[in-house]
């Protein structure tokens, strides 16, 4: 099973002081739980791409994140790829040209800097 055209994938986030990792995927009017994530964490990017869930950074109510995982539907499990080289949260994200572009966030200091992730083949490298 490879990502579903029309399926939305929500990521739960925080709630008072409680960060969560699960992750809710809708199809056809229909709400289901996927695997959980590795790590709870709010404020994180999420982005589809190459038919895996790509969940990035974040903020686990101690500190910001540099984490990515991916989720692979075929097998409903998240790996741990390659880290960023900052930490960030709350962040503009995309996919252009097979790179991940991580764009500002939190903490205010990465607010005009950008991390670029090559993908490649399911895998992250850094660029």
């Amino acid at each position: 099973m490879r990502l579903s055209e029309g399926a939305i994938y929500y990521c739960r986030g925080e709630r008072g002081n409680s960060v969560y990792n699960t992750i809710e995927k809708k199809e056809t009017n229909q709400w289901t739980m996927i695997a959980a994530m590795g790590k709870g964490r709010s404020g994180i990017g999420v982005i589809a791409y190459a038919g895996y869930v790509f969940a990035v950074g974040g903020y686990d109510e101690t500190t910001h994140l540099r984490t990515v995982e991916a989720y692979n539907p075929d097998t409903d499990s998240w790996s741990v790829m390659a880290s960023m080289v900052q930490c960030r949260s709350k962040f503009g994200i995309a996919v252009i040209n097979d790179r991940l572009f991580v764009v500002g966030g939190c903490p205010p200091l990465l607010a005009s800097r950008a991390t670029i992730l090559k993908l490649t083949t399911g895998l992250l490298s850094l660029t």
